[in-house]
């Protein structure tokens, strides 16, 4: 979900520079909604549900039977993208370049050959038009986007009705060890709410309900608790309503930084120098940076690789609170 909301200013720049051009995104049925709305986009194309080559082929001889494209961008750079981008729909390929033996050099040696200074995963999606046009295309000084439609704003705010001002809370994230300690979550959430005259509001998907109702059993307040009860796009509406936003390395956390959304984010074994901090948006991040042991992974684990957790566990509540004071009152 991160990734493809960190194309979005790539698309704007293409859509700026050649407004006459038809541009289309090919992109897994999941992560679609992202999409929707995308004014800089004429053609949202998903593909199979099953994942087979099979039905790739099929979608991608479809396309072919239509028009060539001028020019593939392949952004994504795994397998399967290798298969579209040599299917024959473009006449010419282009590849993005995602630092990966800089990123295992890092994960799995511990040499830092990203200087100081990484650049964002945003702009290296960038490398993909390198040398395209003179001058080049190059990022804008907005971050990423979502474009939530009024019937689902509406929608969001019937959600929470009972709230006359909210904080939204996600608790969760894909991997185990990318989420902070779930009564720390209670406990910063009870904290902020309370200083800002806001109630807590859990959002989440239908997995992450257990661990929602976890840190809603150490909470002293009264949160509402709405994990698994919205789609993605109401769950960004109900983000976009929000007077902050509290969570971790995860999509909605670009969601909150592309709607403009204040906040704060834990991050654990993953670093900035893998490129997914927030991208040009109001959310900050706390972390333990003087770990030596992180980053261990480039997405998470599901188990601490040293077992003490220390990336997560270090991160104290007081940290939080005060960080999130600092982001809301400036």
């Amino acid at each position: 979900m991160g990734d493809v909301l960190l194309t979005t200013p790539l698309i704007r720049a293409l859509r700026k520079r050649l407004p006459g051009a038809k541009i289309d995104y090919l992109i897994k049925p999941a992560f679609a909604p992202i999409l929707k709305g995308n004014p800089n986009l004429n053609r949202v194309i998903e593909l199979p549900r099953s994942g087979a080559f099979s039905d790739l082929r099929y979608i991608l001889n479809k396309i072919k039977g239509e028009k060539r494209y001028d020019i593939i961008l392949d952004i994504h750079h795994n397998l399967r993208s290798w298969y579209v981008r040599h299917s024959g729909i473009g006449v010419e390929k282009r590849l993005a370049s995602k630092n990966r033996l800089k990123r295992w050099l890092l994960i799995n040696a511990g040499i830092n050959t990203y200087g100081s200074d990484p650049a964002p995963m945003a702009v290296r999606y960038f490398t993909v038009v390198d040398g395209l046009l003179d001058p080049p295309i190059e990022p804008d000084e907005n971050g990423a986007e979502i474009f939530p439609e009024d019937a689902e704003l509406e929608e969001a705010r019937r959600a929470v009705a009972e709230c006359d001002s909210y904080i939204v809370v996600a608790p969760s994230a894909h991997w185990p060890t990318k989420r902070w300690l779930p009564e720390r979550f209670a406990q910063a959430g009870d904290m902020i709410a309370g200083q800002f005259g806001a109630r807590a509001v859990l959002v989440g998907a239908g997995e992450d309900v257990s661990l929602s109702n976890s840190v809603t059993a150490f909470m002293s307040s009264e949160p509402l608790n709405l994990t698994g009860k919205l789609s993605l796009r109401i769950t960004a509406a109900v983000i976009a309503g929000a007077k902050a936003f509290l969570g971790n390395d995860t999509g909605l956390m670009h969601i909150a930084g592309a709607l403009g959304k204040p906040g704060i984010v834990v991050f654990g074994p993953t670093t900035g120098h893998l490129g997914y901090f927030p991208y040009k948006s109001k959310i900050g991040v706390v972390e333990n940076a003087a770990l030596e042991c992180r980053p261990c992974t480039k997405q998470g684990h599901l188990k601490c690789p040293k077992g003490h957790f220390l990336c997560m566990r270090s991160v104290s509540v007081e940290q939080v609170v005060r960080s999130m004071k600092k982001v809301l009152t400036h």
